[in-house]
Order: structure tokens, then sequence, then C-alpha cells
């Protein structure tokens, strides 16, 4: 069977990632009876995350008919929550309390541009595990009749920094890096959005000199709660979590100058040289009144005003043209698509617009665009005593 290389991660980073050629894994194993074949295709390990591409192959008229069934709305139904099993290969390693396999859950999806006739390829992502020892991984196909686990090795050579940053609560953040992506070990107050609380000052200087945030930088991926750390200050009670995400963009280690945590930043090399950080206004988070139409809509005016940048309008294309980190986005009415450095992506189904004009004679872009930025969103839709607010006094808390 033909394989790529590091070309198929350019499903889970933008960019270059040819710098993973080194490192991504072709096993190639696979197991079969007589109406699949389950074939294990790339990996990409690291203590902290796992990248796995599979493939799923029809051999019979009536497997082939369960592959590739979809339901009344088109949408395909072969996976489902049983499907595919994956996981620790030996279930006793696996120690939740200070452990050497912390397994954080996995996501999955099909990367339909692989898709044949008889086969569709898979994707899983692990972004939240402490896997120090290697231990090995399984994945199996239940649909079989007889299902066989293939092992995954969770070799690898890719090197994890950590860096270990003080915080103000009197409790260290721990934070650990690879190319793939990070996870941060943080005591934050349980007060408002924890997400919010542990990616609160966190940003980067990259080497040439420029301040990177984190969502600029990052996507996020999931977060879990560790002991309990009750630190009773300012009449708020400190809890102990850790916050996984990926890089948008392959990032080494030789990327970075400094990690920057609540106005310190700290020397890459030597996390004890530290020197204050003053964040410009338009890395600060702002809130906006999105605007309803069949989806919530934002006004690009404003946002534009409170990161810094500013778009201009074009009569010809009807569209919005922006500037903004090193980008050009250009966003036209009566379209679901967005241009990206030349680039057309898709927000949305086919019926959903990218931009439109209000009533008020405002634009108003869909909230995917901030995904495209590397600018990222919270709603505010509750009360301060957990009650829902109706839809039209809904907030938004952007994040640059």
């Amino acid at each position: 069977m033909q394989t790529e290389t590091a070309i198929s991660y350019g499903r889970f980073f933008s960019g270059d990632t040819s710098r993973l050629d080194g490192f991504v894994q072709t096993p190639e194993t696979y197991v079969a009876d007589e109406g699949y074949v389950l074939t294990l295709e790339q990996t990409l390990v690291t203590t902290q995350q796992a990248l796995i591409i599979f493939s799923i192959e029809s051999l019979i008229d009536e497997t082939l008919a369960e592959l590739f069934a979809t339901n009344e709305n088109g949408i395909y139904t072969f996976i489902g929550i049983d499907t595919i099993e994956f996981g620790p290969a030996n279930s006793l390693s696996l120690e939740h309390n200070g452990g050497t396999l912390q397994f954080g859950g996995w996501m999955m999806k099909e990367l339909a541009d692989r898709r044949t006739d008889t086969t569709r390829f898979f994707a899983i992502t692990v972004s939240g595990m402490s896997n120090k020892d290697e231990k090995d991984f399984f994945i199996r196909l239940n649909e079989m009749a007889n299902p066989q686990n293939i092992i995954i090795p969770m070799e690898t050579n890719i090197g994890t920094h950590e860096f270990v940053l003080a915080c103000a609560t009197g409790e260290n953040a721990i934070l650990r890096f690879t190319p793939l992506g990070i996870s941060i070990e943080r005591t934050v107050s349980n007060i408002g959005d924890v997400f919010y609380n542990v990616v609160s000052g966190l940003h980067f200087r990259m080497n040439n000199g420029e301040i990177a945030t984190f969502s600029q930088l990052l996507e996020f991926h999931g977060i879990r709660g560790l002991d309990i750390a009750e630190c009773y200050e300012d009449e708020n009670v400190y809890l102990r979590f850790e916050l996984t995400a990926l890089f948008r963009e392959i990032t080494g280690i030789s990327d970075l100058a400094g990690i920057i945590l609540n106005y310190v930043e700290y020397c890459v090399i030597d996390t004890t040289v530290t020197t204050p950080f003053t964040p410009g206004p338009a890395m600060q988070p702002f809130e906006l009144q999105p605007y309803y139409y069949g989806h919530l809509r934002l006004p690009i005016e404003e946002l534009c005003a409170n990161i810094g940048t500013a778009f201009r309008w074009d009569d010809e294309t009807n569209s919005a043209v922006i500037q903004y980190r090193n980008s050009s986005f250009v966003i036209a009415t009566n379209s679901n698509i967005v241009v990206k450095n030349g680039d057309m992506i898709e927000v949305g189904s086919a019926d959903y617009d990218a931009a439109f004009i209000s009533e008020d004679g405002r634009l108003m872009v869909s909230v995917g665009l901030l995904d495209l930025m590397g600018i990222g969103l919270l709603s505010i839709n509750q009360c301060d005593d957990g009650e829902f607010l109706p839809v039209s006094q809904w907030m938004r808390k952007i994040i640059p």
C-alpha cells in the first residue's frame, strides 16, 4: 500500500510539516478477517501527544454497504461509540493517580480526501497524556467477526522540554513543550471560566522578537482537574488544572526565546532569568455583543478596532479585506468561503454566509473567521447564578 510521509499531518497543522519527516512512522501493520482489513498507516508520538492514521478496507459487498452506510441526512454511520477501540495495550499499566501513564482521552475524524471505493481513512488525536515510560497502545475494529488488536508502539525520539514558572498563587506552573503542542499545569481561581483562567496571561516571545499569544499559536484540546489545591487567598478557592493544546503550525523549541506568564517573561534557555512584561492593548481580551442571523455573528469593525487592525471594503467584490498578523483575509457576502493568504477555506455549510450586512448597516462576520485568524472565543451566556440569559443578552469574550 502506498503511503505518505509527514504530508498527512498537514491535516493537523498548517504551514510546513516537513519538519516531522524524521519522526513519522509508517508501520503498515494490519489485521484482517473475511470482511475487513484494519491497517495502521502512520503514527507520530511524543510522551504527551499521539497522532495516528489508520484505514478500514471492505472486502465483500456486505461490509462495503456497512462501511459506507449513511442516514437520512447523508451522514456516514459506520463509526460509532463502540466501532473503534483504542487505549493502553495493558490496562493494568494505566495508573490514573501519579502513575507512569495518564491517558486524557482522544478524538477521531475521517480523512475524507483519502477515501477510495472500498476504503476509508481516519485519524486519532491524543493531546493530553503522560507517558514517560512509553507504554504501548492498541487499536481494534470491533466490527470484525473476531476483533484483533494492533499494537501501536509508543516509541518516540521527539523530546519534551519542561519549564517551571513561578506563579502568584505560590504554586509553580509547569509547561511541557513538544513540537506538536503543549500542556500547562497551573493553579487558578475557580471563579469564572476555567479555560480562560488557565491561559490568561500566557504568551510567547518568538526568536524574531515578536510576541505570539496562546490563541495565535495553539488550538485548545482539553482540560482536566488535578489534585485540589485549596489556597484561601482573596476569599477565592484555587484549584489545580492541566490544559492541553496542539500548535497550529509545528513549532520547535529553537523558535522560542521566552515564555510569558502573568506579566513575567521567562528566558527559554534559563527560566531563572526573568523580566517584567506589559501586554499591549491589542493583546488584551475584550467583549463583543454578537448579532443573531441564523447563527451568531460578530461586528467586524468593532472586532478590528480592538485587535489593532483595520478592514477595507471592496465594492467590486462585495467583500472585506483584513490584514492581521502577517496574513490577509478576504470575506465576501453571499458566500461561505473565506480566502486566507490566497487559499479558499469553507466556513460552515454551503447555505451559511461568512459575512452579511445587518439592518443597521454594519458588516457582520462568522465566528469561524476568528479561528482562521488565530483568535480565541468564549461565550458568556449565563448569569453569575448559573441561569441562562436570553440570546439577545449573550456576549462573546474575544481572546487575541
